[in-house]
């Protein structure tokens, strides 16, 4: 069947609104800039129209869903409860951790990224659609937009799982140089997203591995891949380690941190006082979001000793 029949025949709508989305609605994107973490600098986001966002939703679910992703990646897994939580700890037993960021990682993924798969696994996917040209050129016009520059756009639901689908056997070859570097010995590698974590008992051992890791980047054709050196971060038990946002302290626990325990509990009383104004009061829930899916524990001692207003700011009803 071809994709535009099988996208009719799943929504149960005519083929022309499909074809009328795709050749003529598919650039319908709602693009807007958010402040990156830091307040440093602006990332453009490209919000898809219902339309688009339903198609994408098939390919995710019934065709990307077909291909690997790496049992590295930690982000964007289905299944995963607390994967900043779960990515964290399976650093926090090691002494040295080496942090790594991609530049730019979503818009350095092109269409022909993908496309490498897609045809690496057509006889996977041959089950239910026809593969042609029309299908890879429906599938570069639903995921990799005119409007984004025909680049992986932020914000589609599509992206995160393509993401990980061209990172498959890049990471594969990042697992290998630690087992080779390691001498066999236990290290650690996990990617969430664009940020790759190495870690290792042997002194020495990431920065000999971060000098490998950058000629392996370089060489390396697809995805092609930009390291931001300025946010690479060679940390130990020795002092402050904080792995996808997540703090581990010396004994290897995993916390929020201090400063955002005292910032949550002001906030809170704050708004108890003279109420938060509803930004102030979206980020609060946030935080608390955050402080359940990495310290339930605490959580469960804040409401405790803050009351039943901890649970209903969480849930939204102060808002």
């Amino acid at each position: 069947m071809q994709i535009r029949k099988y996208f009719s025949s799943i929504l149960s709508i005519p083929l022309q609104e499909i074809n009328n989305i795709i050749d003529k609605k598919s650039n319908r994107y709602h693009k807007y800039s958010v402040l990156k973490k830091n307040n440093v600098g602006k990332r453009t986001i490209y919000h898809p129209s219902r339309e688009i966002k339903s198609l994408q939703y098939i390919l995710v679910s019934n065709i990307f869903s077909k291909l690997k992703t790496s049992q590295y990646a930690m982000a964007y897994i289905k299944g995963k409860k607390n994967p900043l939580r779960e990515n964290a700890q399976k650093h926090s037993n090691f002494r040295y951790n080496l942090r790594i960021d991609f530049e730019n990682f979503f818009a350095s993924i092109i269409f022909d990224d993908l496309k490498y798969y897609l045809k690496k696994h057509e006889e996977i996917l041959k089950d239910d659609i026809e593969i042609n040209k029309k299908f890879y050129k429906d599938i570069e016009k639903l995921c990799f937009p005119k409007i984004s520059s025909n680049k992986l756009p932020v914000g589609a639901p599509s992206s995160p799982m393509i993401s990980n689908i061209v990172m498959y056997e890049l990471d594969i070859k990042i697992s290998n140089l630690g087992k080779k570097m390691s001498n066999d010995r236990r290290f650690c590698y996990t990617r969430y997203a664009d940020d790759i974590v190495f870690s290792t008992n042997q002194k020495g051992l990431c920065a000999d591995f971060y000098k490998k890791f950058k000629i392996l980047i370089k060489d390396n054709d697809t995805p092609n891949l930009k390291i931001n050196e300025s946010k690479t971060r060679f940390l130990s038990k020795a002092g402050q380690r904080y792995i996808t946002g997540v703090k581990i302290t010396p004994q290897g626990n995993i916390s929020i941190g201090r400063e955002r325990k005292r910032k949550i509990k002001k906030m809170i009383f704050k708004h108890k006082k003279d109420g938060l104004n509803p930004k102030k009061l979206k980020k609060l829930r946030g935080l608390l979001a955050f402080l359940v899916s990495v310290e339930p524990d605490y959580y469960d001692r804040l409401v405790i000793n803050k009351g039943k207003i901890v649970n209903d700011i969480l849930k939204g009803k102060h808002e």
